[in-house]
């Protein structure tokens, strides 16, 4: 057995999750590709993700894997990590562990490396899709907290896809970048006004080798939050999915000379 993918509907009780999830220990070694998918029932919020981690543990030989995070993400995070084949990875974040919409606000934005420069939201995109830079007032400053990076975590991965807020996102990203190249990020929404300004500055500092961002946003609420000038690596191509540009995508694309083109592509 070397492909598993488990759903885990509403009707699947926790003992029954985890039974199975123990039962499969036994095959992980020969894994190469693992999907766990699972509703945000209340009585799976222990039993379940604790279940887990051994088989993350064992997950020797795994290439693709997609799980949820909603409580002791640290854990999962490293058992995958030390997983030297993964190259692809995608990551549902059900909730936050401390119930306030983030996984570790204390620590999202530390670190001393040197901030990319404010630069102003999207603009003349076109006379129907205008969307207005943010204000020039200075962000607040950013929280400062302790690091708890692993060491040399995440070998071989290169694709990371990561479905969840903003915030919540850079703190996964931030542990999982150092040979990433393509990003994929599915958001809610914007919550406020410098949210994805500081999500985007942050990401272009953590993700040197990053070539390409797919980036879907599903409210249609304050589209002049929307900011990517801060992803300014080169080259980087940029793909934005936002109700204001539907039926298209925004694609930006940086090339070696440091012009950027602009343009949209039908969904």
């Amino acid at each position: 057995m070397t492909n598993v993918e488990i759903v885990l509907g509403l009707r699947v009780d926790d003992g029954a999750g985890r039974h199975l999830l123990s039962e499969l220990q036994r095959y992980t070694t020969s894994i190469t590709s693992f999907s766990l998918r699972m509703d945000r029932s209340p009585s799976r919020r222990r039993l379940t993700p604790s279940a887990l981690l051994p088989v993350l543990q064992g997950l020797e030989s795994v290439r693709r894997a997609t799980i949820p995070l909603h409580e002791s993400p640290g854990e999962h995070l490293q058992a995958l990590g030390a997983a030297p084949h993964l190259e692809e990875l995608d990551l549902l974040l059900l909730e936050s562990p401390t119930g306030d919409g983030s996984f570790a606000q204390s620590t999202l934005f530390e670190g001393s490396e040197a901030e990319i420069a404010e630069g102003t939201a999207l603009d003349s995109l076109s006379p129907a899709l205008q969307i207005e830079g943010l204000p020039v007032t200075p962000s607040p400053p950013d929280s400062q907290g302790p690091s708890d990076i692993i060491v040399d975590p995440y070998p071989s991965l290169h694709t990371l896809g990561v479905m969840g807020y903003l915030t919540d996102i850079v703190y996964i990203v931030r542990d999982t970048t150092q040979h990433l190249r393509q990003l994929h990020l599915t958001v809610p929404s914007i919550r406020n006004e410098h949210e994805m300004t500081r999500a985007m500055r942050r990401i272009a500092v953590l993700c040197p080798h990053l070539t390409f961002i797919d980036i879907q946003i599903g409210s249609a609420d304050h589209p002049e939050w929307v900011d990517l000038v801060p992803l300014n690596q080169r080259p980087l191509e940029i793909h934005a999915h936002h109700p204001i540009f539907e039926p298209h995508i925004l694609v930006w694309r940086r090339q070696q000379d440091g012009d950027m083109e602009r343009g949209y592509l039908l969904q």
